[in-house]
């Protein structure tokens, strides 16, 4: 079957994705011109872009026969697959080739949604899904914060929702009530609002313990996806949706400037590996990447320390023999380097201090990392490092201690007439300890 284009000029365009087989058609500037129709029974499933209606014939030329005229408003209409793809209540987009998308740039939608909206039953209720998925739709929409006055209504909105969803969670056995179906779309949604881009600061930020607090503008939302996301983890860790990519997923958002986000985040995760104990749920790999990248660059620091949390969590829950993470505990002191290391000297000094109560071998190689990136130029820097040496050398075997008790004296001579007086009362301090 062949489509005759009439005599104006027409132009019959259908957009595709790279080496897609749906072909394009091109101008036609004569009559009696014929474009081969395509068998559509041959094209592989592809999500396609639908044509735009300016471009195409939307009603067909009189000359077309009644068939004709059929296939042209077919082909009006677009391509098969767009054609046939379909949206579930969460606002969810699925295609005949199986990929799912979610698409939040439909504000008229949820402005209708908005004028017909019901109240959010109890779990165990039939309309429960239904109702569910009207929620999730407004929920999964992104709300600009950084224009205030941008969407009021819509944020309002979600908010409301956001609440109804966190109340009927709070109530015994709602998310076993609810089933894996839903209890999923809940979680995927929590996900999809903390899954964002993160504030950036300058690069001529100074980071210190007196940081002024950075609070996220999206924090209304966040707090109740936060709260969410608790609930659901804590009433069904064993939903199928709580996998290790999961976690690692979430990592990312750690280096978020927000410390109230950091610390809630960071209590997610751990718990999350509290319940998974199974051996290919070890996230340990991907911590120590994510430490690697941030030696390497100028991001900034926060997500070192909730990653040091995170792992100190996990070295208590192993039964290994702790010399088994000795290559792990090496690349942790590889941070003693970092200029910014007042900003997680905490977390820091609770890992070196689980370490070094195990073995006297861990003792001997914070000495040694101490030693090869002592500070010169930074007396705050320095002043740690004398209290992490005075806190480890006790712990040292005598044999490794009379090894290195030169070098050690030397420092603590030099250190003592420090014109800083941070570095020279540190210094002054060991005379105070049980080493002596």
């Amino acid at each position: 079957m062949i489509l005759k284009v009439c005599k104006r000029n027409t132009a019959i365009q259908v957009n595709r994705e790279p080496h897609s087989s749906v072909g394009i058609f091109k101008k036609a500037y004569t009559s009696g011109i014929t474009i081969p129709q395509l068998d559509q029974s041959s094209l592989k499933p592809t999500t396609i872009v639908p044509p735009q209606r300016d471009h195409i014939i939307t009603t067909a030329p009189k000359s077309l026969t009644k068939f004709e005229n059929a296939k042209a408003l077919r082909l009006s209409k677009g391509p098969p697959n767009y054609r046939q793809s379909r949206k579930n209540g969460s606002g969810a987009l699925w295609n005949s080739s199986g990929h799912f998308g979610v698409n939040f740039s439909q504000p008229n939608d949820i402005t209708i949604a908005c004028d017909d909206m019901r109240p959010l039953p109890p779990c165990d209720h039939a309309a429960f899904p239904v109702i569910l998925d009207e929620k999730l739709r407004i929920c999964n929409h992104i709300c600009n914060f950084q224009i205030k006055s941008s969407e009021p209504h819509i944020k309002s909105l979600k908010t409301k929702c956001l609440e109804e969803i966190l109340a009927r969670l709070s109530t015994h056995g709602a998310v076993h009530k609810m089933g894996d179906v839903c209890a999923t779309k809940i979680v995927m949604m929590c996900k999809n609002n903390i899954l964002r881009p993160i504030t950036k600061l300058d690069d001529t930020t100074v980071f210190g313990d007196d940081l002024p607090p950075i609070n996220e503008q999206a924090w209304p939302h966040l707090s109740l996806v936060y709260q969410i996301l608790k609930k659901m983890l804590i009433g069904n860790s064993r939903l199928s949706v709580f996998s290790i990519h999961f976690a690692v997923d979430l990592l990312s958002i750690l280096q978020t400037p927000d410390q109230t986000e950091r610390s809630n985040l960071n209590a997610i995760i751990s718990k999350f590996y509290k319940w998974k104990t199974k051996k290919e749920d070890n996230i340990l790999p991907k911590l120590y990447h994510l430490l690697d990248d941030y030696r390497m660059s100028k991001s900034p620091p926060f997500m070192v320390g909730p990653i040091l949390s995170l792992m100190l969590n996990i070295f208590q829950s192993l039964t290994h023999d702790k010399i088994y993470l000795m290559n792990y505990f090496q690349k942790i002191l590889k941070l003693f380097s970092d200029p910014k290391f007042a900003y997680f000297e905490n977390s820091f000094l609770k890992i070196v201090e689980f370490f070094t109560d195990e073995s006297t071998v861990f003792s001997l190689m914070v000495v040694k990392a101490l030693i090869l990136h002592w500070p010169v130029i930074c007396h705050e820097k320095e002043a740690s490092f004398i209290r992490i040496m005075t806190d480890v050398l006790p712990k040292m075997s005598a044999r490794d201690r009379n090894l290195f008790i030169q070098r050690i004296f030397s420092i603590y001579s030099r250190c003592s007439t420090s014109h800083s007086a941070k570095v020279a009362e540190a210094a002054l301090s060991i005379w105070s300890s049980t080493l002596m």
